[in-house]
């Protein structure tokens, strides 16, 4: 399958947003063991202001189809240079699509130093599935509060 041909990979669009936010929400708390201890309402309640507040602050980049660019495939929540890290917020590809490297083709787009930092890891996004791009992946949920920064 020639990834290059199904795929474009484009910037969000206001459009896109209620998805994104939907999915990185409902997402962590499903994939996440340590949200799911959490009270659900509570949990997304809260965590709905850091997610719109990251939305706010940080880059996404979707994977889409070529012909219908609202189909989204694949997106990645990101800041790049935060200190010495490359921050991955979080990643999302549909189930569909997983093990075909969509997400590998943006490792280049994103990457400007040797390590990173994931916000929102769960059970399937580790640190030791992005050790071979990067030098040192840490996991720091700190890295989320945005209203400190510039």
């Amino acid at each position: 399958m020639n990834l290059d041909n199904r795929f474009i990979i484009r910037q969000l669009r206001a459009t896109d947003r209620d998805y994104i936010a939907r999915t990185l929400l409902y997402g962590h708390f499903m994939l996440s063991s340590c949200a799911k201890k959490n009270n659900r309402d509570s949990f997304l309640n809260g965590h709905n202001k850091v997610v719109n507040a990251l939305l706010d602050h940080a880059e996404i980049l979707l994977i889409v189809d070529t012909e219908d660019t609202d189909l989204i495939y694949s997106f990645i929540i990101f800041e790049r240079g935060l200190g010495d890290y490359d921050v991955i917020h979080y990643a999302h590809t549909r189930k569909d699509f997983r093990e075909l490297g969509l997400l590998s083709q943006l490792k280049d787009i994103i990457k400007t130093k040797n390590n990173l930092a994931i916000s929102h890891w769960n059970d399937i996004i580790t640190p030791a599935r992005l050790k071979k791009y990067y030098e040192k992946v840490i996991c720091d949920q700190y890295l989320l509060n945005i209203k400190d920064r510039k």
